[in-house]
């Protein structure tokens, strides 16, 4: 690694290191909009929110 361009397989490594590295990040991105949409969904219907299925 010393400035010269790397083999297809080092590049691989260094994707999966740097996957491995970023992976908290990613969660840190997803997790807040999985919980905000679960609680969206599992929220009680509304009578604001006009998206009543029963009529």
């Amino acid at each position: 690694m010393d400035g010269r361009p790397l083999p297809p397989t080092d590049s691989w490594i260094s994707l999966a290191n740097l996957a491995r590295k970023s992976w908290f990040q990613l969660a840190l991105t997803f997790v807040p909009f999985i919980a905000i949409m679960s609680i969206i969904c599992m929220a009680p219907p509304s009578t604001d929110l006009n998206i009543t299925v029963d009529r």
